[in-house]
């Protein structure tokens, strides 16, 4: 189902094309209400609930309560030296996939603790966006799920379900068999090949994580 009305689409491109005639070049997010992830290019925006209930505050968060059914809330200086720190110490690390990952990732927020949300989440139908559970864990853990989801994003953003789909549009259920899940009564053992090249996609991006963590746990304990 479309998450936005036609009209609230039309007027988020209005915006959009204003802000380019009026010579924009990066982003109106950079209005000063978001505060950024880092200093770099590649660094996305924190979101901050008291950001104005304009064309893309309202958009914002029609799109993710309609998805998540709860609204990111304003971090505080506590939280966001959390997020800063477990970013930084994903670029130390990973000094050449960090900035290519988290160039996908656009908006990040904090979402309440509950049983609905436990660590960290991404959609492909809310593109440049992930969500963390408030209750951040270290910079490590926090360095772990930023790339998660970035890397998530990353293949939303390079690859759209259509590019895996026969070309007269017809899909063929092939579910694969994944060995980490029970099966339960719902199957939820058995995915879509999309969703088993989407998991692959990011666990082996993990898996150099953990390798390079381990290598250099010990020098980088301080963080």
């Amino acid at each position: 189902p479309r998450l936005l009305g036609l009209n609230d689409c039309a007027a988020v491109f209005a915006d959009a094309a204003d802000y380019i005639r009026q010579g924009g070049t990066a982003s109106p997010l950079q209005d000063g209400s978001l505060v950024a992830l880092g200093p770099r290019p590649h660094h996305g925006w924190i979101w901050r609930d008291d950001r104005p209930d304009d064309t893309y505050g309202r958009a914002f968060r029609e799109v993710v309560s309609r998805r998540y059914r709860m609204l990111p809330g304003t971090p505080d200086s506590v939280t966001v030296e959390k997020l800063t720190t477990g970013v930084r110490l994903l670029e130390e690390l990973l000094p050449s996939l960090a900035p290519s990952a988290l160039r996908h990732n656009r908006r990040g927020g904090c979402v309440p603790d509950s049983r609905a949300f436990f660590g960290s989440s991404s959609r492909p139908d809310l593109g440049g966006m992930l969500l963390l559970n408030e209750n951040l864990g270290s910079p490590w853990w926090i360095a772990e799920h930023v790339l998660h989801e970035s890397m998530h994003l990353k293949l939303y953003d390079l690859l759209s379900e259509d590019a895996l789909s026969p070309a007269d549009g017809k899909h063929v259920e092939r579910p694969v068999t994944v060995p980490w899940n029970p099966s339960m009564l719902s199957g939820a053992n058995r995915w879509h090949v999309q969703r088993v090249l989407a998991a692959f996609h990011v666990y082996l991006h993990i898996a150099l994580l953990s390798m390079v963590a381990e290598r250099r746990a010990a020098e980088l304990e301080f963080v």
